[in-house]
């Protein structure tokens, strides 16, 4: 519960009008300055905003339990605890599942639908792709746009010195968009050998080596402060010298991949039924043969997608190409 209820709270944006609209405009606001005044007393007029489409899917997923008549007759509450533990873990590990996957996969696809009164179409987008022509508003002076956003990128070597320590780059192309200067950068770290090479890394100190250090008369201190970087991961493993701060996260699958976050926003949407009766976990149960069979099944409609598609970013390790490991929603 709280490694789900913490992705939900850190990656996901909700908007109730994705509910009854899933294709929609995602507006992103570019940073302005108050430009000089010409002699006709005229200045240059500057874009508040740069916008692109948005697609959420949504999954009908189902959990069936089946007992027959008389087994339904002596079950004990230490068994129907099991049955509740069950679906509870079952509803966390679709969503879990299904935000990771959403940050994943990297190519544009198409969600088809058959609800009532919306499109049977619904294109969805990953995180920001250079091969789709699609401009972010830069952070520079200058507000220039930046067309070539790259979000998904690979290294053939296991992470090492040098050329093979990716978050310098990671860290200048997380750094590079509007409102994005300065972010708190955290990166999830899947598996034991991503953790360990990245704790031997130069560039990366220890937790007593951080900013997070409280100096003092006797002896040092690490703050509390650090905890929050944790967020949903396992263990904060330090902190890199571009100020991200790394997580090893066990969770993470596949294992080679990195996550990295910008916490200030949050690059997921979720999508529920428009109807309020059919959103949550609600049961379809039924019998069947006559009541000899009695069905428990436990349904929810529920989907993410990539709304701000700069917030995140995925690097995989010791594979050449990008390769997400995941299938799209389906």
């Amino acid at each position: 519960n709280r490694l789900v209820d913490s992705m939900l709270g850190n990656m996901v944006q909700v908007n109730e009008a994705w509910n009854t609209s899933p294709i929609n405009k995602y507006i992103v606001p570019t940073e302005v300055s108050f430009q000089p005044v010409t002699r006709d007393g005229v200045a240059e007029p500057v874009r508040g905003e740069t916008s692109y489409q948005i697609g959420l899917p949504m999954a009908r997923v189902e959990l069936a339990e089946a007992m027959d008549w008389e087994t339904s007759r002596i079950i004990t509450v230490g068994e129907m605890n099991d049955r509740l533990v069950r679906l509870q873990n079952a509803d966390q590990r679709f969503m879990y599942l299904s935000m990771v996957r959403a940050l994943l996969y990297n190519a544009a696809w198409t969600f088809y639908s058959n609800e009532d009164n919306l499109p049977s179409e619904i294109p969805v987008v990953p995180l920001a792709l250079s091969s789709d022509d699609q401009t972010y508003p830069g952070a520079a002076a200058t507000n220039a746009s930046i067309g070539d956003a790259q979000h998904y990128t690979a290294q053939a070597n296991a992470l090492g010195d040098g050329a093979d320590d990716p978050f310098d780059t990671i860290a200048e192309k997380m750094h590079q968009f509007n409102g994005t200067t300065n972010a708190p950068l955290v990166a999830f770290l899947g598996g034991a050998t991503n953790v360990a090479n990245a704790k031997a890394l130069t560039n990366v100190y220890n937790v007593t080596e951080t900013r997070y250090v409280n100096f003092g008369s006797a002896a040092n201190t690490v703050s509390d402060a650090i905890q929050s970087n944790l967020i949903f991961g396992d263990k904060v493993i330090g902190e890199h010298a571009s100020g991200i701060v790394l997580v090893d996260w066990s969770s993470v699958v596949p294992a080679n991949k990195i996550i990295v976050m910008n916490m200030d926003r949050k690059p997921l949407g979720v999508r529920q039924s428009q109807y309020n009766a059919l959103r949550g976990i609600y049961e379809t149960n039924y019998d069947e043969n006559g009541g000899n069979v009695l069905f428990d099944r436990y349904r929810r409609q529920m989907g993410f997608g990539v709304v701000d598609r700069i917030a995140g970013f995925v690097h995989q390790v010791a594979n050449a190409t990008y390769d997400p490991g995941v299938t799209p929603m389906v």
